[in-house]
């Protein structure tokens, strides 16, 4: 009995002892929730983090950006097209040129079973018409994005079939966030778990009670949204809902202990 009782007395002192010291390594990792409203640029930042102190992106992360991008750019020529379109039967205006016509029809109805190769000749005609790049320049509430020229002045590279992004195609590409992504960096010998999750009002209630351990609140919010309507809600205003936004996380009793940090995005 006394050997038995002496070895287990043993073997707790060793958990007890790995114990500690786990929660001594963990107590040295800065834990960072990264905030902001739907396209504020905070998971673009995030994918900075991931490229500059990360170790780059991942095979995967490749692999599934491509046919988001591709699928991508047929999006946002569609939305540039409703510049053109009557609200009261969704038929394109006399303002569209009529060399234009035949194809912003196809791309307009495009199904999203199909793929970019079907339209990119119809989009690169488009795109390189002065028409619609002045509806680019004046986009707002379109929901284009502000990167969107990068891969429609590039669509002879991304339309290949081969089409592998490049890390600047990967940081470039709208792709909302859904749910919840960490991972940690090391930063000048400090070590962050930074948690990324989704911006939008649907994604909200999924996170904002998950978090209270967390020692800092990084919130991104963009300066040039001042104009703009949110895209899932067109009524609201997208700098008003960035500040009530901002409100609810820094009053909020989840986060009364951690550290608020306003990052200033897209000026």
């Amino acid at each position: 009995m006394g050997c038995n009782t002496s070895a287990e007395s043993s073997e707790d002192a060793k958990w007890t002892k790995e114990l500690q010291a786990a929660r001594k390594s963990a107590s040295k990792v800065h834990k960072l929730l990264l905030l902001g409203t739907g396209n504020s640029g905070k998971s673009t930042f995030f994918k900075q983090l991931t490229q500059i102190h990360g170790g780059g992106f991942q095979d995967d992360e490749f692999n599934s950006a491509s046919k988001h991008i591709q699928d991508s750019v047929v999006v946002q020529m569609k939305n540039l097209l409703n510049t053109f379109k009557s609200p009261e039967n969704d038929e394109f205006k006399a303002d569209l040129p009529s060399e234009l016509l035949s194809c912003a029809k196809k791309v307009s109805n495009l199904s999203p079973e199909q793929p970019l190769s079907a339209v990119v000749d119809d989009i690169q005609q488009l795109w390189n018409h002065q028409t619609i790049k002045d509806a680019y320049i004046n986009r707002t509430n379109l929901g284009i994005a502000d990167s969107a020229p990068h891969f429609l002045d590039d669509l002879e590279r991304i339309r290949s079939p081969n089409y592998r992004p490049t890390p600047e195609d990967i940081l470039l590409a709208r792709i909302p966030t859904t749910g919840m992504r960490d991972k940690k960096f090391t930063i000048k010998g400090s070590v962050f778990n930074i948690f990324d999750v989704g911006g939008q009002r649907s994604e909200r209630n999924k996170w904002i009670h998950c978090f209270d351990t967390v020692h800092g609140i990084l919130f991104v919010a963009s300066l040039s949204c001042y104009d703009q309507n949110l895209y899932e809600e067109n009524e609201l205003n997208a700098m008003d809902e960035a500040l009530e936004l901002f409100n609810i996380v820094a009053n909020s009793r989840y986060f009364a202990h951690a550290s608020m940090i306003l990052f200033l995005n897209k000026s």
